[in-house]
């Protein structure tokens, strides 16, 4: 009792901070639905973290967050699952933007 859970990220020994799918599905039209995602891309920066974005499936979500500083992403907009064989092999035919 007592401890906020956010007081642990500055405790645990982390990297990244990993923005949930649900706050990146909120990513619409307007800014303003996009303010929890943009809260915890500058919570992560203000702690000297790495930010990656989970479920990016469009190219407006993923511009919104690379506008709010967030340059690391996964989710449909870049490949769908894929075994790990398929994964070598897309890796080999993918060249780095």
């Amino acid at each position: 009792t007592g401890f906020s859970s956010l007081s642990y990220l500055q405790k645990l020994d982390v990297d990244r901070l990993k923005i949930d799918r649900a706050f990146v599905n909120e990513i619409k039209d307007s800014s303003s639905d996009a303010s929890i995602a943009k809260m915890v891309i500058q919570l992560g920066q203000n702690l000297g973290l790495s930010v990656i974005a989970e479920g990016v499936e469009s190219e407006m979500q993923a511009q919104t967050l690379r506008s709010f500083g967030c340059h690391l992403a996964q989710g449909y907009l870049f490949a769908k699952p894929m075994t790990r064989e398929d994964l070598h092999s897309w890796l080999a035919q993918t060249k780095p933007a």
